[in-house]
């Protein structure tokens, strides 16, 4: 050992700790094993929420020369204030608690500043990779530095582009802190760009070691490598305001311009990083900024104010941008790393607000994801208020394309608008005399509409060629179609309604027969609703019936209560008021018995269908008989024991109620809508009852014909749930995955 180190200083080595249980004995072992011997170490664990302070603790009852304290999460620079609180070493040695150093660097730094009598020894790293591999001189100097003023040596190594502001790299007298009152400054990032300065330019000696005693890791997850974000702008714009402050205090001689321009790049740049809605929060502070630096004749740096003046170009750029170009989407964002080589789905539809179609999918895509495929949700319609997530898997992706959308440019939006009223006037004179829409001019009117979202799909189509696009219900299927377009992609389109009331509207039979043909299958949930379409296109057809769900309560065959049940939707669609009409005429025989009516009014139609069957509930006097409910999730244990549940709607695919309740056991009667959704599932007077559409009288005497014969009840209850296993969500499923 050289004979300056025959006093053996003690030497503070400092360690933060914050989760770091995979590498910290490998750091804590680096020092353990050192050549010089006189050390301490002072481990402060920042709040670990691993088992990171039960190592420091461990080490610290194994060994005295370590001790272990423990704080709240205050960040790396709190934790090194505490410690040097607690230091009683001659120098100082900061390491960060993912790194190590070689076994003799403590011996060699020691050496060289006693040889020196330095305030502090400059040394140099490598860098390796989180494995530990992949070793590179990420902290090195070209050139030897030597023993210098600390001020000129600093201002030498930005001249050089190597001035490297990581503490670690510096073994330090702990006089020299105690004597110039330096600590770190806590809640900020950066904040080694100030001290380093502080340390540069308030030391009498530095000396530089040319060679690499230090080994940092870079980490995805470190703070070095973690994507920038608001944290980063507030602490560089800190740093910056305390860099300027400290450099106003020095001496001229002293004045590091050039470190405080390197201060304002990383400020330009963090803002530069942030998402738009944080820049508009900002803006005043940036603006504030830039007005400091332009106006700040002593930096002297050309490159730096000609950047701030390019903030005016930058500002017209966005006010181009705003009104030529619009915003753009990053599909990446969407797109799962971690699903390579399973199959994906994307689910489209309109709306999530409860109804029977959006439960179908939902099912399906939950069922799908269990089975390993990659699912996606897309809603093109919904806001965030309006979504009803309840039968979606919390695991399955919800988008809505309200949110996901960039901002359209100003001249496209206009744009938009007149091809919207173009359209419009074109396909009038159609519909007014109530022919056909040309396949072109409805083609146009979707466009118009639904421009961007076209777009968007599109787009996240051809980002991913390999997903299958599944499109419920309008608009979404003509987006999806005209979305995918050339492109490699397989569509599945479903409609769910009547055909024949679609066939009506602007984009109906023409554009159905021509642009429907792009789809790889279409599913029909009835042969009826199949035969309605063109043949070509019913040729690509196939039926597959809505599943009934799997978390439904055993079926229920014991004696019944006197309520009549119906739960659903409140809509025009339901055509409730036939129901009250139906069971005026039953209450009016059987007084006892009670209607029960389960849902809720999501959207105006809803309310304005609520006021009048309150309004007729009034009007016939039968407003202790009659109990409107919000909808419960546990609706089918509430109901199950009720007499027989009625579904009174004008038109319906399958009706998933009917489905359901059937499965429980229920005695159901229901009304034949068109498309055979009822037909297809009930045969009538086996497992329920078919009554026509808006026919109150009918209706009546069906529900009487329950009501007074005990036997049939029975018979239809225990036929019914048949259907449990033949239309069981794993069937169905399956069916569906076929297709994929």
């Amino acid at each position: 050992m050289s004979k300056y180190l025959e006093s053996c200083s003690l030497v503070s080595v400092i360690i933060p700790v914050y989760n770091v249980e995979q590498y910290l004995c490998k750091c804590l072992d680096s020092v353990l094993a050192q050549t010089y011997r006189s050390f301490e170490v002072i481990m402060v664990d920042d709040g670990s929420t691993d088992s990171s302070y039960d190592i420091c603790l461990e080490y610290s009852k194994n060994d005295s020369r370590f001790r272990a304290f423990h704080k709240d999460n205050g960040g790396a620079s709190s934790a090194r204030n505490l410690a040097l609180s607690h230091a009683y070493g001659e120098y100082l040695c900061f390491l960060d608690s993912d790194d190590w150093i070689e076994k003799n660097a403590i011996e060699k730094l020691v050496d060289v500043g006693k040889k020196s009598d330095a305030d502090f020894v400059v040394f140099e790293a490598d860098v390796v990779d989180e494995t530990g591999a992949g070793r590179w001189r990420g902290y090195s100097y070209h050139k030897e530095y030597g023993l210098d003023a600390p001020y000129r040596m600093m201002r030498e190594m930005v001249y050089h582009k190597e001035f490297y502001v990581s503490i670690p790299l510096l073994f330090i007298k702990r006089d020299f802190f105690i004597k110039n009152d330096i600590h770190f400054y806590e809640g900020v990032m950066y904040e080694d760009m100030l001290l380093a300065y502080q340390i540069y330019s308030l030391a009498d000696k530095a000396v530089h070691f040319h060679e690499a005693l230090y080994h940092r890791r870079y980490r995805d997850n470190s703070v070095v490598t973690t994507k920038k974000s608001l944290r980063n702008f507030i602490s560089s714009m800190t740093i910056y305001r305390q860099v300027v402050s400290f450099t106003n205090s020095l001496p001229d001689e002293k004045k590091n311009y050039e470190h405080v321009v390197r201060c304002t790049y990383i400020v330009l740049n963090d803002f530069r990083a942030l998402n738009p809605e944080d820049k508009k929060k900002l803006k005043k502070e940036y603006r504030k900024l830039i007005r400091d630096i332009r106006f700040r004749d002593a930096f002297g740096d050309k490159a730096l104010k000609w950047r701030c003046r390019g903030f005016l170009f930058w500002v017209s750029y966005k006010v181009f941008q705003k009104i030529f170009v619009g915003d753009k989407a990053d599909f990446r964002l969407y797109i799962n790393k971690e699903a390579k080589g399973k199959k994906k789905v994307l689910m489209f539809m309109p709306h999530m607000i409860g109804g029977g179609a959006e439960r179908v999918a939902a099912q399906l895509i939950n069922q799908m994801h269990e089975n390993m495929i990659d699912t996606k949700f897309f809603l093109s319609g919904d806001s965030r208020s309006e979504v009803v997530r309840s039968d979606l898997n919390e695991k399955t992706p919800l988008w809505l394309l309200r949110e996901e959308m960039p901002k359209e440019a100003f001249v496209s939006k206009l744009g938009h608008k007149m091809l919207r009223v173009l359209s419009s006037l074109m396909c009038k004179p159609f519909e007014l005399f109530k022919k056909s829409v040309p396949a072109e001019f409805a083609k146009l009117s979707i466009t118009s509409q639904h421009c961007r979202e076209i777009k968007f799909i599109r787009c996240m189509l051809q980002a991913e060629p390999g997903l299958t696009i599944i499109a419920f219900l309008q608009p979404t299927i003509p987006i999806a179609l005209l979305a995918a377009k050339g492109l490699s992609n397989r569509v599945i389109i479903s409609e769910r309604g009547d055909p024949k009331r679609l066939m009506k509207k602007r984009y109906g039979k023409k554009f159905i027969e021509k642009y429907y043909l792009r789809a790889d299958v279409v599913v029909f949930q009835t042969a009826d609703a199949k035969n309605t379409y063109p043949k070509r296109i019913a040729d690509k057809g196939v039926v597959i019936s809505n599943p009934i769900k799997s978390d439904l309560p055993a079926p229920y065959h014991g004696e019944r209560n006197k309520n009549i049940i119906t739960f659903c939707r409140i809509s025009k669609q339901k055509n409730l008021p036939v129901l009250i009409e139906a069971f005026y005429l039953l209450h009016s025989d059987y007084s006892f018995y009670k209607l029960r009516i389960i849902g809720d009014a999501s959207n105006d139609e809803g309310i304005k269908v609520m006021g009048t069957i309150k309004k007729m509930i009034a009007d016939f006097g039968i407003d202790d008989a009659v109990i409107l409910e919000p909808f419960k999730y546990d609706v089918h244990q509430a109901i199950i024991k009720d007499a027989m549940y009625v579904n009174s709607s004008d038109y319906e695919g399958i009706s998933n109620a009917m489905l359901e309740a059937m499965a429980i056991g229920m005695p159901v009667v229901c009304t034949d809508c068109p498309i055979g959704g009822a037909k297809a599932t009930i045969i009538d007077g086996e497992n329920g009852l078919l009554v026509p559409i808006q026919d109150a009288e009918v209706l009546y005497k069906t529900m009487k014909m329950i009501v007074e014969d005990q036997a049939l009840s029975q018979k239809l209850s225990a036929n019914a749930t048949k259907l449990r296993e033949e239309l069981s969500l794993s069937t169905i499923a399956e069916r569906w995955k076929k297709l994929i």
